[in-house]
């Protein structure tokens, strides 16, 4: 009998390990639907490999509800969403940029790009949707972003408004 109790035991393992990899989720950054396709997944099962700078922002039930990336790795057509900003600094030495695009009601794609002239372009992307984010993360990227922290930014007219205040269009 005890080589039965170890056979089941075995079978049971192999089934946890098969459905816990089986449900790890890691980003196709040539699938067209790229960075979209993340939002609302489990946080638990997305897998990144090392050494990917990615920042996942999660929202309270533990779904995907934002995602960070370097400015230069963000390669997908956001000609689909409505401009809501779009600034640049051409005094500065480095060059500065910032477009904000609006997809849907709720999903912001942003692009800062903090030294477009530096060897590698610096800055973030992001891809949130303002809806399901938590008001601290919300918060921590209006901060990085040059906004202030508070009041937390939950619509794309608040976006646009303070955008405006802090990044005035030429």
């Amino acid at each position: 009998m005890p080589s039965l109790i170890v056979m089941r035991s075995s079978a049971f393992a192999a089934a946890l390990l098969l459905s816990s990899t089986a449900a790890a989720w890691s980003p196709d950054f040539d699938d067209p639907r790229w960075p979209l396709d993340a939002l609302g997944r489990s946080c638990a099962d997305v897998d990144t490999e090392p050494g990917v700078h990615l920042r996942w922002y999660c929202d309270a039930r533990g779904r995907v509800a934002g995602v960070r990336m370097p400015v230069d790795t963000l390669h997908v057509d956001t000609s689909h969403g409505r401009e809501l900003h779009a600034w640049r600094d051409d005094g500065s030495p480095n060059g500065r940029w910032l477009t904000v695009r609006l997809h849907g009601d709720s999903v912001l794609f942003l692009h800062h790009a903090t030294c477009v002239n530096c060897r590698r372009v610096l800055g973030w992307s992001y891809v949130l949707r303002l809806d399901r984010l938590t008001d601290a993360d919300l918060a921590q990227i209006q901060s990085e972003l040059g906004l202030p922290g508070a009041p937390v930014l939950r619509r794309a007219a608040a976006w646009d408004a303070a955008l405006d205040r802090t990044f005035p269009e030429r």
